[in-house]
């Protein structure tokens, strides 16, 4: 299949996403919400269930949470950030920095093939320049 055409409204949604203002904390609060469910209840898709529960009543803020969190789990499921991220758990989460959160909360969204994504290098620097001013490096 080859990389499609996008349309005005694909990049109109990009421009969206990347001007919702989304914080650290509100991705950590979907990690919370998701530790919460029994492992044996976890499944593709919940992550858009448990976003819609917390922000019901700003979907374009829940849309922009979930377009963060998406790419940033195949980020580290395929390419990881090493030194950032911990080996995979017997349940399938992958441990990460605070800053590694804090990146995925402002650095823009990009188009990555077909799909939504962030750009690795910049996603990286991002991580560590969010670490500095933690205090973490």
């Amino acid at each position: 299949m080859g990389i499609k055409q996008w349309t005005d409204d694909d990049w109109k949604m990009l421009c969206r996403l990347n001007a919702t203002h989304v914080t650290k904390d509100d991705l950590l609060a979907l990690v919370e919400e998701a530790e919460k469910v029994p492992k044996n209840e976890r499944e593709d898709g919940i992550g858009i269930l448990l976003v819609t529960r917390l922000h019901h009543s700003k979907p374009e803020k829940a849309q922009a949470i979930y377009f963060r969190m998406e790419p940033l789990s195949h980020l580290l499921e395929k390419e990881g950030a090493p030194g950032w991220t911990l080996p995979r758990t017997p349940d399938g989460a992958i441990p990460t920095q605070v800053a590694v959160l804090a990146a995925a909360a402002v650095e823009p969204l990009t188009r990555i093939d077909n799909e939504v994504g962030f750009e690795r290098n910049s996603f990286l620097n991002r991580v560590l320049a969010e670490a500095e001013v933690e205090g973490h490096c």
